[in-house]
């Protein structure tokens, strides 16, 4: 959405407020779109893109509260992942996924855990060249 595009510039700005507020409703409007139009999985990733940005930003003050938000959308991203493998959004969305579990890895000193997830990262990166 176009929430998710100004949250981009306001965390590049570093106006988190700003930023958290910009996903929020992001988030509210993929949600609704979601319920509405339940066969569209772009509303679903929208929403889970959304909360994974909103768990990062959340993360720099708490990372506890940041990686057990984005701990809630990891089914429905597994979701997205199994039913379109090839799809390019989906592909991008698990790369900022994963660069945010890798981020929770070398957190909690799971060094074997984070180069796993860059491995991941190189490979779906790969995928989208």
């Amino acid at each position: 959405t176009g929430y998710d595009r100004l949250g981009n510039a306001e965390a590049a700005l570093g106006n988190t407020a700003a930023a958290e507020a910009d996903y929020g409703l992001s988030r509210e409007i993929a949600a609704e779109l979601e319920r509405r139009h339940p066969g569209n999985p772009n509303f679903a990733r929208g929403r889970v893109l959304a909360v994974a940005k909103l768990a990062e930003l959340l993360g720099r003050r708490d990372p506890k509260a940041g990686d057990a938000l984005l701990d809630t959308v990891l089914p429905d991203l597994a979701k997205l992942a199994a039913g379109l493998p090839d799809d390019v959004g989906v592909l991008e969305l698990r790369a900022v996924v994963a660069l945010q579990l890798s981020l929770c890895e070398m957190r909690a000193m799971r060094w074997d855990a984070a180069e796993g997830r860059m491995r991941e990262i190189c490979d779906l990166n790969r995928r989208l060249a």
